[in-house]
C-alpha cells in the first residue's frame, strides 16, 4: 500500500468517507507545495514569537547544565521531535488538500 493509499484511508477512516474511491493524490507536487508554505509562506505571530523565545530560553538553560554526552542526545532529541512535528504537519495539510477536494466536489449545485 502506498502512502497515498494510507494518507486517504486514514482520513475516510476518520470522516467515514469514501475519498480513496475517487481521490488521487499526487504527493510530489503536494509535498513541494508544503516544502514551501512550511519554509516560505507561514509568517510568525506574536503568540508564536513569544512562545519561541521562551522555548530557546529554557533550551538555553538546560544546555548549559549538560555534559557533552548529553548536549549531543538533546541536539538529536530536538532534531527527531523537528522532523516529527514536519511529518505531522505534512498529514494534516493533506488532510486540508483532500477536505477541500471533497468540499468542492459535494457543494456542487445540481440544478
Amino acid at each position: 500500500m502506498t502512502s497515498e493509499e494510507i494518507i486517504l484511508q486514514h482520513f475516510d477512516s476518520i470522516f467515514g468517507t469514501k475519498v480513496a474511491n475517487h481521490i488521487k493524490l499526487n504527493i510530489p507536487i503536494l509535498r513541494i507545495i508544503f516544502e514551501k508554505f512550511e519554509e516560505d509562506l507561514y509568517i510568525a505571530n506574536e503568540t508564536y514569537n513569544k512562545v519561541r523565545k521562551e522555548q530557546i530560553k529554557i533550551s538555553d538553560e538546560l544546555y548549559k547544565t549538560f555534559t557533552q554526552e548529553q548536549k549531543d542526545l538533546f541536539e538529536k532529541y530536538w532534531q527527531i521531535t523537528n522532523e516529527l512535528g514536519s511529518m505531522e504537519d505534512e498529514q494534516l495539510f493533506l488532510f486540508g488538500f483532500i477536505m477541500a477536494k471533497e468540499l468542492d466536489k459535494e457543494s456542487k449545485i445540481i440544478e
